[in-house]
């Protein structure tokens, strides 16, 4: 046992340290060994193996390196990739940034699939750093919004955690407009919402736009079994009709 940690923490140690290397390397050095001479990496069993990979996607803090990195995994070799397709936890953390690019829903599609009953980590920013500060003028609204709704609320009994990083209303007004009928997310532990406009809250600012003033309850309403933490930025709700009990931060 002891010998089996040791390993496991020498390897873990060094993918943390070299994966780029690991990765430009290995599908040179992987054909070149006879079955005489192995490495120590090709000599550990699958669970071990998979061990590994689970630990370098979940030591990532980086989000976007924590998206990447089983894809990383999944290229060095076939017995590495077979292992880290049959692997779901390792595909959980989801990341789609500004602009939201088909191709970026393509891979967002590809990792739902992938993370087959996994809980899911979901981080959106959708922030343009080159706005205009014009409510109406923003090329991220509700139509984009709503496409990326549709595409993650089939998996909302999945979700563990979710942000969402916005410069205008709209984008968060979609949000609870789609997540007023949902019957239950049993496994949302944390909650993020943010209109990162530093206007919204200037003296005398009217809201914007006023079509969807009307203030929504979050999640329409809906008891949560886990929610802890609640972050709201910006975010015009109906605390009345909103219910949120036992949280642990807000």
């Amino acid at each position: 046992m002891t010998t089996t940690m040791t390993i496991t923490s020498e390897v873990h140690n060094f993918f943390i340290a070299q994966l780029p290397r690991v990765v430009s390397g290995a599908r040179r050095l992987y054909g070149s060994f006879s079955r005489r001479s192995y490495s120590s990496i090709e000599r550990l069993p699958n669970e071990l193996l998979v061990s590994i990979f689970q630990m370098v996607v979940q030591g990532k803090h980086n989000r976007c390196h924590a998206t990447f990195s089983p894809l990383t995994v999944s290229h060095v070799c076939c017995r590495w990739r077979h292992l880290a397709l049959i692997t779901g936890s390792l595909w959980t953390s989801l990341t789609l940034t500004y602009p939201a690019s088909a191709p970026q829903l393509s891979r967002t599609a590809t990792w739902l699939y992938r993370s087959r009953s996994y809980p899911l980590d979901i981080f959106l920013d959708f922030r343009d750093p080159f706005w205009d500060w014009q409510e109406l003028s923003h090329s991220f609204g509700w139509q984009e919004m709503e496409g990326i709704m549709r595409i993650l609320l089939v998996h909302v009994q999945r979700w563990r955690s979710f942000e969402l990083l916005v410069d205008t209303w709209s984008p968060i007004f979609t949000f609870l407009w789609y997540t007023r009928r949902v019957q239950s997310a049993p496994l949302l532990e944390t909650l993020s919402l943010s209109r990162c406009n530093a206007y919204l809250a200037s003296k005398g600012q009217i809201f914007q736009p006023a079509a969807l003033r009307q203030p929504m309850p979050l999640f329409g309403g809906l008891l949560f079994d886990r929610l802890q933490d609640v972050f709201l930025v910006g975010v015009h709700l109906d605390w009345s009709n909103s219910s949120l009990r036992n949280l642990s931060e807000l």
